[in-house]
């Protein structure tokens, strides 16, 4: 059998009873960073994503959301504390809608842009392609839809191995000449170790959002086929 990674759409708009409900599942850390942010909208879908999260996990592992703890990575990839690290788990959120990655199998990545006018374009371009992939996302008649599918592949890719924006997105590429996402990108030997990472496009997200998953096979003769599945989360699910 395949790997499996679920992926779950959480609608990250709640009604006040919902955000109530959702806010006693968080942990005094995370109900502290909620009160942080300045905008009601973040604050509200901070906290709405991540009582999704506690509720979705703690059903894979079989305990209460309050029985979960978090430890972050070298560059801040949070993964489950023991004796629950078995399940690999990756969070991504974009304006009213958040994905939360799931698998026992393998490590992955993802992430979900929410595609919208960009006043600096050229600016984010350079920032984010390398050379191949600039000219071919300021020479698309998609130009902007090019460069949110270039930006969501390459964060996945960097989440997935766990470098975070630490590494320069420019150093390697996600897209090919038909501006299609690349399903092995060539990355720097000394970030994957003797493992190879493969790309995959979510192409069933609703219109205006790109998104991408990446998975890590930490050796390159075990390298096969996953099954992603994405499934929508309700509150009473």
């Amino acid at each position: 059998m395949p790997p499996l990674i679920t992926i779950w759409r959480i609608p990250l708009e709640a009604s006040d009873k919902l955000l109530a409900e959702s806010h006693t599942l968080l942990s005094a850390e995370e109900s502290h960073k909620a009160a942080q942010f300045k905008s009601d909208i973040h604050r509200r879908r901070y906290t709405v994503r991540h009582a999704a999260m506690r509720q979705i996990l703690s059903r894979e592992v079989k305990c209460k959301p309050d029985e979960l703890h978090f430890v972050q990575g070298p560059f801040g990839k949070p993964s489950l504390q023991y004796p629950f690290g078995q399940v690999q788990f990756n969070l991504s959120h974009s304006a009213d809608i958040a994905l939360l990655a799931v698998s026992t199998q393998v490590a992955m990545g993802v992430d979900i842009e929410a595609q919208r006018p960009l006043a600096d374009l050229d600016g984010l371009v350079n920032q984010v392609c390398n050379s191949a992939e600039e000219q071919l996302v300021m020479n698309s008649v998609d130009a902007e839809q090019l460069f949110f599918r270039c930006w969501a592949g390459k964060e996945a890719v960097l989440k997935c191995l766990g470098l975070g924006l630490s590494a320069a997105m420019k150093e390697f590429g996600v897209l090919d000449t038909q501006g299609q996402l690349i399903r092995s990108p060539i990355l720097p030997t000394n970030w994957s170790g003797n493992g190879s990472v493969e790309l995959y496009l979510l192409d069933n997200l609703p219109e205006g959002f790109a998104g991408a998953v990446s998975v890590l096979h930490k050796r390159k003769e075990q390298r096969s086929e996953v099954e992603i599945r994405m499934q929508d989360w309700h509150p009473n699910h």
